[in-house]
């Protein structure tokens, strides 16, 4: 059974790691499109926005890349979570002004605009699966190796994060699909 977890946890590894460093790298030639789509948003103050428009795609494609290889998988799945967490949440304050589509600037900003609940929905199986991957995976010091705790504490850790994310997410999928029915 612990072969079985372990492959999981790989796979959701690699799975994130993939669609983290393809974000990243499809974001770098069109840096000025997904300024705009941050822009957007309306989330954050001009300057800000600017900023964290810039560096967004870097820190994909780092994050990316060392969680491919397996270094500093902890850590570099917390980050991952934080930004998941971050683009869901400006996804959401859109959701709840009354947007139904939006170009979330994922994977082609500028290319056009997708409903609103395709890039919720992708994040919060992300967030899962970087959950899962941040129960189960331990990362020494030196970053190089790993190895795999499944005691019973992760699983009732795992369980509860899991539990709290969807919850957290139900109220804005009932209202999506509310305004959907419309």
């Amino acid at each position: 059974m612990s072969y079985f977890l372990l492959a999981i946890a790989l796979l959701l590894r690699v799975t994130v790691a993939i669609i983290f460093l393809t974000a990243g790298l499809a974001k770098m030639p069109k840096r000025r499109a997904f300024e705009y789509v941050v822009l957007s948003f309306d989330v954050l103050p001009v300057r800000v926005a600017r900023f964290y428009a810039s560096i967004i795609p870097v820190i994909e494609i780092i994050c990316g890349f060392l969680l491919l290889v397996g270094f500093f998988i902890t850590y570099i799945t917390i980050i991952i979570l934080v930004t998941l967490l971050c683009f869901t949440m400006a996804i959401m304050l859109n959701l709840l002004r009354g947007k139904r589509m939006i170009d979330c600037g994922c994977f082609s900003p500028g290319e056009g605009q997708i409903y609103i609940m395709k890039p919720i929905i992708r994040n919060v199986l992300l967030l899962l699966s970087s959950t899962y991957v941040l129960c189960y995976y331990y990362t020494p010091r030196d970053g190089f190796t790993y190895t795999v705790s499944f005691g019973g504490s992760n699983v009732v850790g795992a369980s509860l994060i899991i539990l709290l994310i969807m919850l957290m997410f139900y109220p804005v999928t009932a209202y999506a699909l509310k305004l959907r029915h419309q």
